[in-house]
């Protein structure tokens, strides 16, 4: 979980904001809006080669946007 950001280098802190970023986009490009984003459904999972891999979970209070309006 990204819980203890604090302990994590620049680098590494960096890497994980941009991948976030990044899954977030995808998510918002299939029309998906998260609506929980909270350091608990942020998972780290680091990579046998090194790097983390960051995946987004819990999409309880996801809702799909339509194009008509707000959600």
């Amino acid at each position: 979980q990204v819980a203890g950001l604090e302990a994590l280098s620049e680098a590494d802190f960096r890497l994980v904001a941009a991948s976030l970023l990044e899954v977030l986009g995808a998510v918002h490009e299939s029309g998906v809006l998260h609506l929980d984003l909270a350091p608990a459904n942020v998972l780290r999972e680091p990579l046998p080669g090194g790097g983390l891999r960051i995946r987004l979970v819990d999409f309880g209070l996801a809702c799909l946007v339509t194009g008509e309006g707000p959600p």
